[in-house]
C-alpha cells in the first residue's frame, strides 16, 4: 500500500509515479488529489480539505470519518468511525496519516510506502496546495507525531519515499532505551 500524504514533497515528485509503476501498489491519497498520479481511495478526515477538494475527487472512492457524515454522501463513499482511528492506544491525535496508519493497522496491513509525510518544519506553509495549509503549528507538533510512531506502528513496515522528519522513528526507540 502506498499512501500519499498532503506534505510539499509530493509536488512533481517523479518518486511517486516510479514507485507505483513498479509494485502496482494500492494507492491511498489522505487530504489530497493530485491530478497526474493515480489514486484508488481518498482519505479525508477534515471537512475543510473535503470540500475544497470535492469537486476534484472525480467519483473516486472516498474514505470518509464519521465526522464527515452530513456532507454530500454517495455511493462510492466508504465510513470509517472517527473514534476508531482517533486513539492511538492511549494517545489522542487527529493527524490524518496517524488515522489511516491505525485504520491500516486494525486491518492487519503491516507493509506500507508513505510519500509526503513530511512533519512540521517551518511551522507553516507545508501543505502541498498553499491555500489548503493548516494553522501555523509549533516544530514540536512533529516530535509529538514520532512520539506516537514510536509507541503504537514500530511492528509495521513503514518506508519512506520522501524526505521525512519521522523517518528515523525506529532508531529514536532504541535511543530511549
Amino acid at each position: 500500500i502506498l499512501l500519499i500524504a498532503p506534505g510539499r514533497s509530493i509536488n512533481n515528485n517523479p518518486l511517486i509515479k516510479e514507485y507505483q509503476q513498479k509494485h502496482k501498489c494500492l494507492t491511498i491519497g489522505i487530504h489530497c488529489v493530485i491530478n497526474d498520479i493515480k489514486l484508488d481511495y481518498i482519505f479525508f478526515s477534515n471537512i475543510k480539505r473535503y470540500e475544497a477538494l470535492y469537486n476534484e475527487i472525480n467519483n473516486r472512492p472516498t474514505i470518509l470519518t464519521s465526522n464527515l457524515l452530513h456532507y454530500k454522501i454517495d455511493n462510492k463513499k466508504y465510513i470509517v468511525k472517527f473514534s476508531r482511528v482517533v486513539w492511538h492506544g492511549e494517545n489522542y491525535n487527529e493527524d490524518s496519516v496517524l488515522m489511516v496508519l491505525n485504520l491500516l493497522k486494525a486491518i492487519g496491513i503491516s507493509e506500507i510506502t508513505i510519500a509526503g509525510f513530511d512533519g512540521v518544519i517551518s511551522g507553516k506553509g507545508d501543505f502541498y496546495i498553499e491555500t489548503l495549509s493548516r494553522n501555523d503549528r509549533p516544530v514540536e507538533y512533529s516530535e509529538k507525531i514520532k512520539q506516537v510512531l514510536i509507541k503504537e506502528y514500530l511492528n509495521m513496515n513503514i518506508l519512506f519515499l520522501t524526505p521525512s522528519y519521522y523517518d528515523d522513528y525506529k532508531e529514536k526507540k532504541n535511543e530511549q532505551k
